[in-house]
C-alpha cells in the first residue's frame, strides 16, 4: 500500500455508493474539514491510468465542496488473480468494519452481509478484519438478540462481553435476564454476571428460557465431564470458612459502593448535558475551549442529547 496525494479529477466514484449522507454526521465531518483538513485518508485503487474509491465517498465530496484539488489516498493493490470490483466491494466492507462510529448492531449486519455474500468461515472473515474468530462470533450474535438489548448494546449501557449471556436463550429468556438481571450485567464483571445469571436459569430446570434446552443442557454436562479426573473439593477448616465469608461480605460491600457511584454519575448526566449545550450554543463560551474539548463537548452532545 502506498501514499499519494492525488488530484479529485482522477477518482472515479462508483455508482452504487450512497449519495444521501446523515445531516448531523455531516456538519460535524464537514467543518472538521474545513477547520484542519483531511485527516484520514481515503482508500483507491488504481486502474488504467485512473483511480477508483474504496472507502471515503463522504471525505471526497466534502473536499470537493470545499474545493479541494487534491486528497490524501492510500493506494491498495488488488492481489494477483482477484477480480478487482468483487475484492473493492470486499475491501470497502472491512475497512467500515474498522470505523471507530460503528455500533454493535451495524457490525452483526455487516459480518453477516459479508459472510453471505463471500461464504467466509468466521476465521477467514476475521483474518482479513484483523480480528479474532471469536469476536466474529461475538458480532454475529447481536443479531439474535431482542431490538432492547441490541439498543441498550449501541448504547454503551451494555458492552459485548456482558451480553454473551444471551446466546441461546429464548426470546422469554433474553427477557427474563432483561428485567431480573439488568443491574448485574451493568455493574459485575462478564465472567461473573455469566456464572450468576446461568446459575439461575439452568436448561434442566427452565427449558422454555432457552431456543434449543437439549443442546444447552448438553453443553452444560459436557463441561462438567471435562473436570480433571482425581480432583476433589478443597476442605476448609472453620478459620478460613469464616474468612472466606468476610472476604465475601466485603465484595459484596465494594458493589453496593460501586453501584451507588454509578447511581450518582448516571444522575448528573442531565446537568452535564444542559451545560455542555449552553457552551456549544454560544459562541463567547466556545471561544474559550480549546478544540480537543471542543470536539469532546460535541461527541458528549450526540451522545446524551
Amino acid at each position: 500500500m502506498k501514499f499519494k496525494s492525488i488530484s479529485r479529477e482522477l477518482i472515479d466514484v462508483p455508482e452504487e455508493y450512497p449519495a444521501e449522507l446523515d445531516s448531523v454526521a455531516d456538519d460535524r465531518d464537514f467543518q472538521s474539514i474545513k477547520e484542519n483538513g483531511i485527516q484520514q485518508h481515503l482508500a483507491v485503487i488504481a486502474e488504467a491510468g485512473r483511480y477508483v474509491l474504496i472507502d471515503g465517498v463522504r471525505r471526497f465530496r466534502f473536499a470537493g465542496m470545499l474545493k479541494h484539488e487534491a486528497v490524501p489516498c492510500d493506494i491498495h493493490e488488488v492481489p494477483e488473480g482477484e477480480e478487482p470490483d468483487t475484492w473493492r466491494r470486499t475491501m470497502r466492507v472491512i475497512l467500515n468494519f474498522h470505523r471507530q462510529d460503528l455500533i454493535p448492531s451495524q457490525k452483526a449486519e455487516m459480518a453477516s452481509e459479508v459472510k453471505r455474500l463471500y461464504g467466509l468461515t468466521d476465521a477467514q472473515l476475521g483474518e482479513k478484519c484483523g480480528v479474532s474468530a471469536r469476536t466474529i462470533r461475538n458480532w454475529l450474535a447481536v443479531k439474535s438478540f431482542l431490538p432492547e438489548i441490541q439498543r441498550d448494546l449501541d448504547d454503551g449501557k451494555m458492552n459485548v462481553g456482558n451480553t454473551r449471556v444471551f446466546v441461546g436463550l429464548s426470546e422469554a429468556g433474553q427477557r427474563h435476564v432483561l428485567e431480573h438481571h439488568r443491574r448485574d450485567l451493568e455493574t459485575l464483571p462478564p465472567s461473573a454476571a455469566h456464572r450468576l445469571i446461568r446459575s439461575t436459569i439452568a436448561p434442566s430446570k427452565h427449558p422454555e428460557m432457552y431456543a434449543n434446552a437439549t443442546r444447552a443442557k448438553g453443553f452444560v454436562e459436557a463441561k462438567k465431564s471435562t473436570k480433571r479426573k482425581g480432583s476433589s473439593r478443597k476442605a476448609f477448616s472453620k478459620a478460613q470458612r469464616q474468612q472466606l465469608l468476610s472476604d465475601y461480605e466485603t465484595r459484596e460491600s465494594e458493589i453496593r459502593a460501586m453501584r451507588a457511584k454509578s447511581d450518582k454519575l448516571e444522575a448528573s448526566i442531565p446537568a452535564a448535558q444542559a451545560l455542555t449545550l449552553v457552551i456549544l450554543r454560544n459562541e463567547d463560551l466556545l471561544a474559550m475551549v480549546d478544540e480537543e474539548r471542543r470536539q469532546m463537548l460535541r461527541a458528549f452532545s450526540e451522545v446524551v442529547v
